[in-house]
């Protein structure tokens, strides 16, 4: 009760805040949680990371699935200390056992990363499965992935098709994606175009581009429901907005080409330019300084990939796309090669 009596920010600015969480009474987890939350918000002064970290770890120490979360989130981005992936992974377990399915989804992807120890793929395969069965859709996403590619266990087409199914039911769009792909196909169950549109739709309606370019492949061509030869066109013109400019582009290039040309020539106002970097060649300073970024963040980002892996250095076709007049800023894509396993 005394807690409730206490303004955010004399909970934090007491010696009574330190009182509460250096207690080992379980009871009193969700107040170092919420000091976690509060400080890492800067509620009450300014940002604290790691003091927030510090909070997360005694709510964990103290039995609450949350507060590990929050803290192998903190670790595995290195907020409030280090990066620490390995730590990371035992926080997510934590969560995981008190039944957190968020947790478990992480834990399942700090066990594939081979920066974290040896990856455990069935390890990871059993924390995808809690995550999936707790209701957690990304986690029903990789479960399936898994199940699709062998991972961790056997190769089960249907199992893949039925976590992909609830993956795509919790508004995944890669779920929806993957279920439609393989519905399309017959792949893990009877071949139904019908549902495989419904499929990439629920994708498709959530941005999942790749869902909406399939989509279109089977309203183009009428097949799983009737013919819609404007779908493509609708879509072009909703993914032709500002930061959808990859997908604009895919959905261009494909039905739309001359409109894609136009758009190119339009945008030579200074709004929008595209600078093609040859993947052999020479390419400027500042393309090849965009380069070297790109690859620094795929190369942060692959560390948590389930499938493939990155090699540094595999950044080419760098393209700057509605750049700012001044051009300090805009959106850069790049392609990249990866590899399986």
């Amino acid at each position: 009760f005394f807690f409730k009596q206490k303004t955010a920010y004399e909970i934090r600015n007491c010696d009574w805040s330190s009182d509460v969480c250096s207690s080992d009474l379980g009871q009193y987890a969700e107040a170092c949680l919420n000091l976690g939350v509060m400080v890492a918000a800067g509620d009450g002064g300014r940002e604290d990371d790691r003091s927030a970290r510090t909070y997360y770890d005694k709510a964990c120490a103290l039995g609450l699935a949350v507060g590990c979360y929050n803290l192998g989130q903190m670790q595995l981005r290195g907020e409030g200390g280090a990066v620490d992936v390995r730590a990371a992974r035992q926080s997510f377990d934590a969560g995981c056992q008190g039944g957190l399915a968020p947790a478990c989804r992480d834990l399942g992807m700090t066990l594939n990363r081979t920066d974290a120890g040896l990856p455990r793929p069935e390890a990871a395969l059993a924390a995808f499965t809690k995550a999936c069965d707790g209701g957690e859709p990304e986690g029903c996403l990789y479960l399936g992935l898994m199940r699709a590619d062998g991972r961790g266990g056997l190769v089960d087409p249907g199992a893949a098709r039925a976590a992909f199914d609830a993956a795509c039911q919790g508004r995944s769009g890669g779920g929806c994606y993957q279920l439609g792909h393989m519905a399309e196909r017959g792949e893990g169950g009877p071949k139904d175009l019908s549902a495989a549109r419904a499929a990439y739709q629920k994708g498709c309606e959530v941005d999942q581009a790749e869902a909406c370019l399939a989509l279109v492949d089977l309203a183009q061509q009428g097949l799983g429901g009737a013919k819609d030869t404007k779908l493509a066109k609708s879509l072009f013109q909703k993914y032709c907005s500002p930061g959808e400019l990859a997908a604009c582009n895919d959905l261009g290039q494909r039905y739309f080409p001359s409109l894609v040309k136009a758009t190119e020539v339009q945008a030579q106002d200074g709004k929008a330019i595209n600078i093609a970097w040859p993947h052999k060649g020479t390419a400027t300073s500042r393309e090849a300084e965009l380069a070297k970024i790109l690859d620094y963040l795929i190369a942060m980002d692959s560390r948590s990939w389930l499938l493939h892996s990155y090699s540094p250095g595999s950044v080419y076709n760098v393209e700057i796309l509605n750049e700012s007049k001044d051009k300090t800023s805009g959106l850069v894509f790049a392609n990249f090669y990866y590899t399986d396993g």
